[in-house]
């Protein structure tokens, strides 16, 4: 009697999209050491996990499932350093991934208004090297013009925020861009509908990992800043680190409700 062919991948119903910001040393929230982002990719590889491209996450989202240990890797920002320190990592693991672009801030520092005095300034991708970085087979998505508080803004304000960033990244490129983030997570009603009409997912900063239950235009992620520990990064496929991830979100939460009253 034939056993179980081994080409066959397993199916998983809920996987993670992992993400980052910048890859630096500096310590910072946003920030991942270049040496442990390595460490992390590496391992990855080695215990057959892979990364999925944005068709593949969308078409296992309308069905249900995906194969077992793939994930979704997205960058936010849109730092240099991904260029200089992920992208070889990448190419060599065999990996790609999206790059969230601040439309108006390419080649400049992450000195947007309203950026936190605590997050340190790095270089962002200029033009030139995101079409490098689109022809070697990264994704590049849309994250705002100037990165706002996007609620705050006014209806029509806050779109073409979105919608025109869209615009400018395509003619910068020469490439669809069919998938936005939401500075700093936050979204509304409306904000979800202007992102439906124009792109293929949206995503937010709320943990979690992504299901059929998952709303296409905010899909739950992984930060990376709640993995910095190698026994937590080992946890990714686990029922744990499900739990680890709704209680870290539960603590966010109570910390925003505290800081409204």
């Amino acid at each position: 009697m034939n056993g179980p062919d081994p080409n066959i991948r397993k199916l998983n119903t809920r996987i993670p999209v992992l993400t980052y910001h910048s890859l630096d040393d500096s310590g910072s929230p946003v920030s991942i050491a270049p040496a442990f982002f390595r460490w992390q990719m590496e391992y990855l590889r080695a215990t057959g996990w892979r990364t999925l491209t944005l068709d593949q996450f969308l078409d296992g989202h309308g069905r249900g499932s995906w194969p077992a240990r793939s994930f979704l890797l997205t960058f936010d920002d849109g730092f240099a350093n991904v260029a200089e320190q992920a992208v070889p990592v990448l190419s060599a693991c065999g990996f790609t991934g999206i790059i969230f672009v601040v439309a108006d801030w390419a080649g400049r520092t992450n000195d947007w208004p309203g950026q936190p005095s605590w997050v340190s300034r790095h270089l962002l991708l200029d033009w030139g090297m995101l079409r490098a970085i689109a022809e070697h087979g990264m994704e590049i998505g849309c994250h705002t013009c100037s990165h706002p508080h996007l609620p705050h803004l006014p209806t029509a304000a806050a779109e073409r925020e979105v919608v025109d960033a869209k615009k400018v990244i395509e003619a910068r490129i020469g490439k669809p861009v069919r998938a936005f983030a939401y500075p700093y997570g936050e979204t509304s009603t409306t904000l979800r509908k202007v992102v439906a009409a124009h792109f293929g997912a949206g995503f937010g900063t709320r943990l979690g990992l992504v299901s059929k239950a998952s709303q296409v235009t905010a899909f739950e992620r992984v930060d990376a800043y709640y993995v910095r520990r190698p026994g937590l990064f080992r946890w990714l496929e686990s029922r744990p680190f499900s739990a680890y991830l709704h209680a870290r979100q539960w603590i966010r939460d109570l910390r925003q409700m505290g800081s409204l009253h």
